[in-house]
């Protein structure tokens, strides 16, 4: 993963084309380990943690 290839695919998951669910999928795909990682560092609970990411997603999205 290059940042060139990041920033494609941040630029097609902006457009709101058909392009852009799969360019977000992708992102997800590549970051939700970290993410929930993250949160349950924080939050301590998995379910928290869980609810945490996708929200996180949710508003990325």
């Amino acid at each position: 993963m290059t940042l060139t290839d990041e920033q494609q695919l941040l630029q097609q998951a902006r457009q709101g084309d058909e392009t852009s669910a799969a360019a977000y999928g992708e992102l997800v795909r590549r970051y939700q380990t970290a993410v929930f990682n993250t949160a349950y560092r924080l939050l301590g609970r998995r379910v928290e943690a869980e609810d945490a990411a996708q929200e996180a997603f949710l508003r990325a999205y």
